[in-house]
């Protein structure tokens, strides 16, 4: 196990404030996390019901396997088999993935945090799995050409600035028959809800007693929010700073083995800002979570609402043919549509695309 510490990048003083906000936040959301404990973000528990439901819908689409066993299946009939993963924080997912594995495999994880990064090799060492770490910043990171039998981005394309690039770089890094494998969001850029998202949220919201609008995260304390706020989260970091575009990136540069999309707006309501309010036990809290996904997956399947969050395997464009590549193809562009349409009909702008452009260009200068 070794650490490769490069530097990030210098210039551009907003993008460096930016990326000082990124490492301060992943610090204090891992900073109470014991010595052994699983390094992945706190949830409550009606979270992690609602995980259990996507995590149905994944392996009815991949044939009965989640992310990590279906990384494994994919590496593990391989010779040395190699992964990246791209932004990974503390390594928890890329643990437990290497704990499916077995011979001589690498897992390399990438992010800006050192102190992360330590975390997860720590553990890494003591369970006696093969990690690597790499220091960088994705936005500007040259891949190896058919280095890689699996490169993963595990929530972390919502952070990515120069979207147009980073797909090129990780299709040219697949070796044959290797797969990128993302879990992501898609919502509107900064978080922010489109019109229409927005409008069911508050109808729905303008119903719930105001126990359940507490909300845990924004504020220094818990705090009623009688009305739903539609705030920009990316106004002083990377947080879907192109979440909006990421769909529409994926069907230019891939083709989906896999898609599935979830969470159209009922990710509003239980997630750990207003998750902890909800109580499994009382027949009101679950009924409402059990209508909210309900409703949720009939707005995508009846394309009403654009999701915010998505699973995909891809294989570079030109690669697969076949009814059912085409049949994903036609939800993932169900989905852009539906996306494109909210666009169309938004009343503002969301994160400032021209910062967003003059990154990009700074970022393609360095990488020439």
């Amino acid at each position: 196990m070794s650490t490769d510490t490069t530097q990030t990048r210098d210039g551009d003083d907003a993008y460096l404030r930016r990326m000082q906000s990124e490492k301060d936040h992943f610090d204090r959301e891992y900073r109470n996390h014991g010595h052994d404990e699983v390094l992945v973000q706190h949830v409550p528990p009606v979270w992690q019901l609602l995980e259990q439901k996507v995590e149905q819908l994944i392996r009815a689409e991949t044939g009965g396997f989640f992310l990590q066993d279906y990384i494994a299946q994919i590496m593990n009939p391989r010779t040395a088999p190699r992964m990246i993963s791209l932004a990974s924080g503390p390594c928890g997912l890329e643990l437990d993935i290497a704990g499916n594995l077995h011979g001589d495999y690498e897992i390399v994880c990438v992010d800006i945090n050192q102190g992360l990064l330590d975390r997860g090799l720590d553990q890494a060492r003591r369970k006696g799995l093969h990690l690597t770490a790499r220091v960088a910043d994705c936005n500007r990171l040259e891949l190896e050409e058919g280095g890689y039998d699996v490169v993963m981005a595990f929530a972390s394309l919502h952070h990515f600035v120069d979207l147009e690039q980073i797909f090129p770089r990780i299709a040219r890094a697949l070796r044959p028959g290797g797969v990128f494998v993302t879990m992501d969001i898609s919502s509107r850029n900064g978080y922010l809800m489109w019109d229409e998202t927005l409008a069911t949220v508050r109808a729905i919201w303008s119903l719930l007693p105001d126990r359940l609008k507490i909300n845990h995260t924004r504020f220094l304390k818990p705090t009623l929010t009688p009305d739903y706020e539609n705030v920009d989260y990316g106004d002083n970091s990377f947080e879907c700073v192109r979440s909006q575009d990421i769909l529409g990136q994926l069907d230019r540069h891939f083709d989906p083995v896999h898609y599935v999309s979830y969470y159209a707006f009922c990710r509003r309501f239980f997630d750990p800002m207003y998750g902890p309010n909800y109580d499994l036990n009382r027949p009101l809290d679950k009924a409402v979570v059990e209508l909210a996904w309900a409703l949720d997956q009939a707005a995508l399947s009846e394309a009403r609402l654009p999701p915010e969050t998505f699973f995909g395997v891809f294989r570079p464009a030109g690669e697969l043919a076949g009814p059912a590549v085409d049949e994903r193809r036609v939800r993932l562009r169900r989905d852009i549509h539906s996306l494109n349409r909210c666009l169309a009909a938004s009343t503002s702008s969301g994160v400032s695309r021209s910062w967003v452009q003059k990154i990009r260009k700074r970022l393609r200068s360095i990488m020439k």
